[in-house]
Order: structure tokens, then sequence, then C-alpha cells
């Protein structure tokens, strides 16, 4: 009898928690975005660059450790993010694939 009000339960509540992920994923994903832009704009600040200084990325990166310009550890906390980007020479991020 317990086991089957715990797997009532869960057929309930299963469906219900994971209509709140996706959401969740989503703005985790745009807050990602806004910290990566911040870290590229505090790059361009800290080295008192001309906006067309910065060196573009034509492929997605992750990886702001061996990314050019590298962003961790001086401006992100994190060497990875979950989302992959590109940047064009005016700093300017774009959201890649999120996984």
């Amino acid at each position: 009898m317990v086991i089957g009000i715990i797997a009532t339960l869960a057929a309930i509540v299963a469906p219900n928690v994971a209509m709140f992920v996706a959401p969740a994923r989503a703005t985790a994903d745009d807050d990602e975005f806004v910290r990566v832009q911040a870290a590229m704009d505090m790059f361009i600040a800290a080295n008192n660059l001309p906006l067309p200084a910065v060196a573009s990325n034509g492929t997605e990166s992750n990886d702001f450790t061996t990314s050019n310009p590298v962003l961790f550890p001086d401006f992100m906390r994190s060497p990875t993010t979950r989302c992959a980007y590109t940047w064009s020479d005016t700093g300017q991020i774009s959201q890649g694939t999120c996984p």
C-alpha cells in the first residue's frame, strides 16, 4: 500500500516538476549571457581598448581560459560556461548552443 501511494505521488509530482525545468534553464542561460557580456566589457575597460580592438572569435567557445581574449580568471569566476559564445571585434557577445 505504501509503495502504491509513493508511486501515485511520483506520477503526479514528476510532470509538474518537469514543467519548471525548461523555464529555469532559459533564465539561467540569459543570466549567463549577461555575465559573459559583462566580463567582455570589463576586459575592454580594464585594457583601455578602442572598441574595434577586441579579437573576434569565429568559432563557438565556452572555455574562457583559452579564448582570445582570455577572460578567466580576471573577469569571470568560472573558466567554462554551459553555453557556447562567439563575439565580434567590437566585443558584442552572441550566445550559441546551450546543451
